[in-house]
């Protein structure tokens, strides 16, 4: 009797254990099931078009939003994988801005577009010394948060996103500069800085500019200082002028003279014995029929600085005798503008002295002959 009870009690046992053993594997399974990867692949779509595959893979959730304005919202490709609701949201928010406000099974959305990115700019130059045009190398140069220092020819780069910034260099022996007013945009900002020997020992000296001042001290240091005779102009005096094309602006360098309105002759040699460069690229001529430019086609505007090179160094193309004519543009702006320009003049010699001539008439002015002219032509 004993034996029969213990028997019946292994079986219940068993069966138990059996029943807890299915159970658990059961769990386990559904675990599996709700840890699936979910995956989001569309292309040529709209927001709309993404809430509506979450509610396809997730159809025990319910799900709010704009549908007119998400139509309006296109997207080119969205591809997006997670483990659950909360990944994929996250997910989605970083490609597409969906932003998700959760209450229970409840999910509301709404549309934030992602915040575009500063475009990413360049300030590069040359640091040179002041009192010999020299280039001076392990400059110190800050921009922003950035730094870097000068190569051995006196170069420096710096990549940075868009936006103003002020520069600071200082190097030993030398004056802390800072410089103020530095536009950085999509292309590059070209800085040239020159530093002023310290005499003595000097507590601290800063001296203070704006990138424009800078680029014309720069120029000059470099044309009193160079081995080679040269003449320039910059964009800043450029403005100061009325000019209207590279033509008009060259008549201000000395020991050039500009023929026609339009062709440069330099130290009295002819336009053949002469050559042009543009951003460093040699230009053709524009004439069929001569070796010529015509520099009224270049607008003063696109002007950053012209340099006129009259006598040959090493670094220089070989193909002229007379001068050679570097021509540096602006960058590409960034942004549309529109510009206009109004000048007058009057003659010293007449203007407001009396003079000897014929009765014109108080209506010679606007074109009307007077009592004078009448009566002579009858």
């Amino acid at each position: 009797m004993t034996k029969n009870v213990h028997r019946k009690g292994s079986g219940r046992l068993l069966e138990r254990s059996g029943l807890r053993l299915l159970l658990i594997g059961c769990l386990l399974y559904g675990g599996q099931l709700t840890a699936q990867t979910v995956r989001i692949n569309l292309e040529k779509t709209n927001l709309a078009q993404v809430v509506a595959t979450l509610k396809e893979r997730f159809p025990q959730t319910n799900f709010s939003y704009n549908l007119e304005a998400f139509e309006k919202v296109k997207l080119e490709k969205v591809q997006a994988e997670a483990g659950n609701l909360k990944e994929m949201l996250e997910v989605l928010k970083k490609q597409t801005g969906l932003h998700a406000l959760v209450d229970g099974n409840n999910i509301t959305f709404r549309h934030i577009p992602p915040a575009l990115p500063k475009e990413a700019g360049r300030v590069a130059g040359k640091v040179l010394d002041e009192e010999n045009g020299q280039p001076i190398p392990d400059v110190s140069i800050r921009v922003g948060n950035m730094g870097t220092v000068s190569a051995i020819d006196g170069s420096f780069s710096l990549n940075l996103p868009g936006g103003r910034y002020e520069a600071e260099i200082s190097s030993l022996g030398y004056g802390k500069k800072v410089i103020t007013d530095i536009e950085v945009g999509s292309g590059t900002f070209e800085l040239n800085v020159a530093l002023k020997r310290q005499k003595g020992q000097l507590a601290g000296v800063v001296v203070r500019g704006t990138a424009r001042k800078e680029s014309i001290n720069a120029l000059y240091a470099r044309q009193k200082n160079n081995a080679a005779v040269s003449d320039g102009i910059t964009a800043e005096q450029i403005s100061r002028t009325p000019d209207n094309n590279a033509a008009q602006v060259l008549k201000r360098v000395s020991g050039l003279q500009v023929t026609d309105n339009k062709y440069v002759v330099i130290r009295g040699l002819s336009d053949r014995y002469n050559n042009v460069l543009l951003n460093g690229a040699m230009l053709p001529s524009s004439e069929p029929n001569r070796r010529n430019f015509a520099f009224d086609m270049v607008p003063s505007a696109l002007l950053d600085r012209i340099i006129v090179n009259k006598t040959a160094t090493p670094d220089l193309t070989g193909e002229f005798a007379g001068g050679l004519v570097q021509v540096e543009t602006r960058d590409i702006p960034t942004e549309n503008f529109f510009q206009v320009s109004v000048g007058t003049g009057f003659n010293t010699q007449s203007t407001g002295k009396d003079m000897i001539g014929l009765d014109r008439g108080k209506n010679a002015w606007i074109g009307l002959a007077s009592d004078v002219h009448k009566n002579r032509r009858a």
